[in-house]
């Protein structure tokens, strides 16, 4: 899977918006979800998100400048600047494409990156726990097989919170959704809806919804990509074997 991800990059497969990332990476797609990710990290007191897959980094910086300004304000939320209350925030981004995490290294000296595959059972050790784990546009480009073992993988690192891309659909399927006019398959970059409530991922319901309305793919865009926050303490994952 690693080396069809590199081919999405290298080829342009997604355009050339988010960084090679896709539309929904853009620094205008991604306003809602920079948002809902600065209000998260203040409310529920968060200082360690791990960003799966991290991708080209053409909107998370942004997000991380607002967050440190916002937890360096005194009394907002009631609370104490969170520099002088607690520990600074820890950011760490990894992705499946080694020369994405290579280029974000150099463009981002002091972030921390990983070349990791979360479907293997080796990425929770490689990780580590986090009280969030963010995992947007990334599940509908993969198999059911590599869904279910990406999640096993991020509740194995006994993180707290996940926040992650879902829909409304009905019923999951494996048949891709020829998009942009290419013929990638799934674990290939790509595209059909998939609904993390349902059969075979079974996620009990998140604790809200947003519309992630810079994540939806122009030719299939209703019901519209979700954000959805579940507690990983809440979801009980099926064995691989049964």
């Amino acid at each position: 899977m690693e080396a069809a991800f590199k081919r999405v990059y290298d080829g342009r497969l997604w355009g050339t918006d988010g960084g090679g990332s896709g539309p929904g990476s853009s620094l205008e797609a991604s306003q809602p979800v920079s948002g809902l990710i600065s209000h998260l990290v203040l409310t529920l007191n968060i200082t360690s998100m791990l960003d799966v897959p991290c991708g080209a980094m053409v909107w998370m910086p942004h997000v991380l400048n607002v967050i440190e300004k916002m937890r360096d304000i005194d009394g907002l939320d009631g609370r104490p600047a969170a520099s002088v209350a607690g520990p600074p925030f820890r950011y760490v981004g990894a992705d499946i494409v080694p020369d994405v995490i290579t280029a974000n290294k150099q463009r981002f000296p002091t972030l921390s990156f990983v070349h990791a595959d979360f479907t293997k059972s080796t990425f929770p050790t490689a990780v580590g726990r986090f009280d969030l784990v963010h995992t947007r546009a990334v599940f509908y480009h993969l198999s059911s097989k590599s869904i279910l073992a990406a999640l096993r993988n991020i509740k194995a690192t006994n993180s707290t919170w996940m926040l992650a891309s879902t829909h409304n659909t009905k019923h999951n399927s494996d048949r891709k959704f020829f998009k942009m006019g290419g013929t990638q398959l799934l674990d290939e970059g790509g595209y059909r809806k998939v609904n993390l409530q349902l059969p075979p991922y079974n996620l009990p319901p998140p604790l809200f919804t947003m519309v992630d309305s810079g994540g939806g793919n122009a030719a299939a865009d209703h019901p519209p990509q979700l954000m959805g926050l579940w507690k990983l303490s809440d979801i009980i994952m099926p064995n691989p074997s049964a």
